[in-house]
């Protein structure tokens, strides 16, 4: 194959595995003073639908309950359950802010502060005459 042939060399062979690899779920470790680390973790398609049921149902709102799903120890093992939902709303506001904020974050809801103010892109300038 003649790979300076711009032809050839911009053919790709679609690779799912490489797909599903950068379509792993991702986490953010959120210190929580007094306390130490806690991980929140991307969850599921699946999941964030059971979420949004959950709270619909209970009449909470989505927030609590996507806490419940992704906000786990170092290890990955899940904190929070549905019986700690008073709890969890009865805390300091500061401490479940910054759990909630990684959470939404972590699960595509918000961009992070730096990607807020980030200039658009144009996805095909030839296209522009």
């Amino acid at each position: 194959m003649d790979s300076t042939n711009p032809t050839i060399a911009s053919i790709r062979v679609f690779d799912k595995a490489a797909l599903f690899a950068a379509l792993k779920p991702k986490f953010k470790v959120v210190n929580i003073e007094g306390f130490g680390d806690i991980r929140i973790s991307e969850i599921a398609a699946g999941i964030a639908k059971q979420a949004r049921e959950r709270a619909e149902e209970s009449k909470n709102d989505f927030w609590v309950h996507l806490l419940i799903f992704c906000a786990t120890d170092l290890d990955g093992k899940k904190i929070f359950n549905e019986d700690d939902i008073p709890t969890i709303l009865d805390s300091g506001n500061a401490g479940i802010d910054s759990l909630v904020a990684a959470a939404l974050q972590v699960n595509g809801y918000t961009k992070a502060p730096e990607e807020k103010n980030l200039p658009a892109t144009t996805t095909d300038a030839s296209a522009s005459a």
